[in-house]
């Protein structure tokens, strides 16, 4: 009986023996199943990013001033390019570089093979004299080209900065660094830009930071005093010349007590 009962143990032991041996062999080999399924899905998309997303289309919007091809170029995106990579703050220096009247860049993916290209474009506004060249910018002071004197006289002409270097693609720079002045004429450009204002002004006149003055529809000189409330003193001089009559010639003042003082020649 006891030799019996000794026999059912030794077969029990062997048995939860053998199934814990079984186990441990499972639990050693689940940890690479994640991992090799994890790899496997990893390669299937860069397979798929690598076989399928490249660029087989590329368009430009906003170009007036440069060609669509000049822009693509200036890029350095290609047809076959990858679509996820492509560097597009990079593309965007890139044209900024090369393309000196591009304002603004926007690159955007359109899956999956679609590359679109918005740009702003700089308008000519004024321009600059350094020695015997003139040099056309933008609104915030921007070397866009050299100009002859013929395409000048439809530009406002920028007095009162001693300029060191025109560099096209970059801001304008006076001799003594004086950022202050090319700030506030920077606000003056923007503020006539967008009343578009550009016909009427003359010149401006910048060899005081504390009060430009700039010649306006040719009957009026224009006192700004302090680089504040631009916007605000360019209503109040449309206000003030449109209850002058049109034969009138003067200075206005608008830099006194927010109003705008008219002196008549």
């Amino acid at each position: 009986m006891e030799n019996q009962e000794s026999k059912v143990n030794t077969v029990k032991r062997a048995r939860s023996g053998a199934h814990a041996h079984s186990s441990h062999a499972v639990k050693r080999r689940n940890p690479l199943r994640p991992i090799l399924t994890f790899v496997i899905i990893v390669l299937g998309v860069l397979l798929a990013l690598s076989v399928f997303f490249r660029v087989s289309k590329i368009t430009v919007d906003g170009n007036s001033y440069y060609t669509e091809e000049q822009i693509v170029q200036a890029s350095g995106i290609e047809h076959g390019d990858n679509m996820f990579f492509v560097n597009r703050f990079s593309a965007a220096s890139r044209i900024f570089a090369k393309l000196p009247y591009v304002q603004k860049v926007t690159i955007n993916r359109k899956l999956p093979n679609h590359v679109v290209i918005e740009i702003a474009e700089s308008q000519e506004l004024g321009y600059v004299v350094s020695g015997d060249t003139y040099w056309a910018i933008d609104s915030n002071g921007k070397v866009l080209e050299k100009v002859d004197s013929k395409k000048a006289k439809d530009l406002i002409r920028i007095d009162g900065l001693s300029l060191k270097g025109p560099k096209v693609g970059q801001q304008i720079e006076t001799k003594n660094g004086d950022t202050e002045k090319i700030e506030y004429l920077a606000t003056i450009l923007n503020g006539i830009q967008s009343r578009q204002m550009m016909k009427d002004i003359g010149y401006i006149d910048m060899s005081s930071v504390a009060n430009p003055v700039f010649d306006y529809k040719g009957h009026f000189t224009v006192k700004l005093g302090s680089n504040e409330n631009l916007e605000y003193k360019l209503g109040l001089l449309v206000s003030a010349v449109e209850k002058l009559k049109e034969n009138e010639y003067g200075v206005i003042d608008l830099s006194i007590d927010h109003q705008a003082h008219f002196s008549p020649n």
